[in-house]
């Protein structure tokens, strides 16, 4: 082809001949094809790659002839503007989401407290720890049933009374078999209506011996990353308990509550850590009665190997890479989900009674109440009338006795924060980029 032939076609496919030299071609290719331009021509192509040559952005466009004037190039960055915008919201909704406006319960002890108040803190935390459990079940509204001691005073009464009024007899004397029968009835009768009463005042049954709240130990100082654990827990059980109180809102009653008791919950999977004195690591969380036993519970979660996740792990003092791929792991449990530089992964075991033809309602409010995954489910069927022998009125459908193992996740970008060394340590989390230094303003 002679130079007038290639003259020929450049003026014929003039539109797609800039739209090659603007985007791809490269600039000595440029100069070498512009030779066959006109000047204006030239000049208007040399503009617009010396402005894309200055952009961060690339453009994918629809087929055919189409030429990326300016208004195309605006468009583009109004729309990746918004993706971006979009983007950073939903992040941040997620994060508030998950961190549901909760800090820690006592200020000045995390990451670490002063070294002055290093004796005193601990104690202090694990008063307000105790606090806070006891109006986290004041706010979900739970409750027990009446004590044995109120109830045997109660009843006491009544025989009296009944004795003494109604058979005009000496508290002491002895009845004959039907006054003994009337008498038997009325108190049974009695006392479950004082159960019937008691529930009616509560939500749900649960106290705190079925939370496994730290006790403390006078001889044994715990270190910051133990107490650490103690808020982790607290997050976690008030989570729980939160989404079951969710799906019994509309219930005046436990009687006619979906969820009726909390048998136990137990958090697993927390970074095991060492106590503040010598003493060793810190005692482990109890394993709840009837539950799943050992298989991978406690175990921690290795870090991961593969190429995804070595995109996400950040070099030390960065920050994880929230665009890099979440890399599962399907052999740990159903959802894959593992500890990774983005969040965290905490198992836990709970177990409650619930109407049995409601139980779909409670599996939904617990699995959307945060970034919660139900991983293996257990149910049982329980005797109402034994329950009932012990306090627990739970009402005239049948009830089962269900087991839960549920994943919970745990965004670092809110939890990291207030991690003491230790924590990140366990966690393989690397320590904050310094700040950069203040500018100094200069001398006028």
């Amino acid at each position: 082809m002679n130079a007038n032939q290639i003259l020929e076609w450049a003026k014929a496919n003039l539109v797609i001949l800039i739209f090659l030299l603007v985007m791809i071609v490269a600039p000595i290719t440029m100069y070498f094809v512009a030779g066959g331009m006109n000047k204006r021509v030239r000049d208007e192509v040399n503009s617009r790659a010396m402005k894309l040559s200055q952009m961060s952005v690339s453009v994918t466009l629809p087929q055919g002839d189409v030429v990326p004037t300016e208004s195309l190039l605006q468009q583009y960055e109004r729309v990746t503007k918004t993706l971006a915008d979009d983007a950073t919201a939903v992040q941040k909704r997620a994060v508030e989401f998950n961190r549901k406006a909760r800090g820690v319960l006592k200020e000045s002890v995390f990451p670490e407290p002063p070294f002055e108040l290093r004796e005193i803190i601990p104690r202090q935390f694990h008063d307000r720890l105790t606090q806070a459990y006891g109006e986290l079940l004041t706010e979900v509204r739970a409750g027990s049933p009446p004590s044995l001691e109120s109830l045997r005073e109660q009843l006491e009464g009544m025989r009296t009374r009944y004795i003494s009024q109604d058979l005009k007899k000496d508290p002491g004397a002895p009845l004959d078999p039907e006054e003994d029968a009337r008498l038997k009835k009325m108190l049974s009768e009695a006392r479950v209506g004082m159960y019937k009463q008691a529930a009616a005042g509560i939500g749900l049954y649960a106290t705190a011996d079925a939370l496994f709240i730290p006790t403390w130990n006078q001889a044994r100082i715990p270190s910051p990353a133990e107490m650490f654990n103690w808020q982790w827990q607290y997050w976690a059980i008030d989570d729980v308990l939160r989404a079951l109180a969710s799906v019994n809102k509309d219930s005046s009653s436990v009687a006619d509550a979906p969820v009726k008791r909390v048998l136990g919950i137990v958090i697993n999977d927390l970074p095991e850590v060492k106590g503040g004195d010598e003493s060793g690591a810190a005692p482990s969380q109890p394993r709840l009665s009837g539950g799943f036993g050992s298989e991978g519970a406690d175990a921690q979660t290795p870090p991961p190997t593969d190429q995804g996740a070595a995109e996400a792990m950040p070099s030390a003092g960065g920050a994880a890479n929230p665009k890099a791929p979440i890399t599962r792991d399907y052999s740990t449990s159903l959802s894959g989900l593992v500890t990774n530089p983005l969040f965290d992964v905490l198992t836990v075991d709970f177990a409650i009674i619930v109407d049995t033809a409601r139980l779909p309602e409670v599996l939904d409010a617990v699995s959307r109440y945060n970034f919660n995954t139900i991983t293996n489910l257990r149910v049982e069927s329980t005797d109402s009338f034994a329950a009932t022998e012990q306090g627990f009125f739970y009402g005239k459908q049948p009830v089962s006795a269900v087991t839960l193992r549920m994943e919970t996740v745990w965004l670092r970008e809110w939890t990291k924060q207030f991690m003491p060394p230790a924590t990140r340590e366990a966690l393989s989390i690397p320590p904050d980029a310094p700040a950069a230094p203040a500018a100094v303003p200069a001398a006028g």
